[in-house]
């Protein structure tokens, strides 16, 4: 049976880095959900429209690699970025299973210190919204620390 990873978390967890390690070092096909939607828009926040064609291209590319029936790696947020992005980690499980893959799924986590540093460092414009949970101990440091 052919084998779906989906390594998920949030933004300076790693998961980029350990997503693409795992994927070489096992020859898995390696599908980044970030790419779609950093490819849609670079310069603003995405329209509801553009989280929704994101979402839609990202699931079209998903079925044409469960069709090769290659062992996939999927790197993919921990949840949707604002209340306007759709994506929907059940649907993307779902449509594995249909598809007879084993699934499996690894969350990624990290300190509020080594998030906040590796959030710094990153220079993708639209950034500034990746974190809509506020409520949290970490969506209140990066909003203080004026990420959010």
């Amino acid at each position: 049976m052919s084998k779906a990873l989906i390594v998920r978390g949030y933004c300076g967890t790693g998961k980029s880095s350990v997503a693409k390690h795992i994927a070489k070092k096992n020859d898995f096909a390696f599908l980044e959900y970030d790419n779609f939607l950093w490819n849609m828009n670079t310069t603003r926040e995405p329209s509801k429209f553009e989280y929704e064609i994101t979402f839609k291209n990202f699931l079209s590319v998903l079925k044409n690699y469960l069709k090769t029936k290659k062992n996939i790696l999927i790197e993919g947020p921990l949840v949707p970025r604002t209340n306007e992005d759709p994506f929907d980690i059940k649907k993307v499980i779902s449509l594995i299973k249909k598809s007879n893959y084993e699934c499996k799924i690894v969350q990624l986590t990290a300190n509020e210190d080594i998030c906040v540093k590796r959030r710094l460092c990153c220079t993708n414009s639209t950034t500034e919204s990746l974190y809509p949970h506020e409520n949290t101990a970490l969506g209140r440091c990066f909003r203080y620390i004026g990420c959010i």
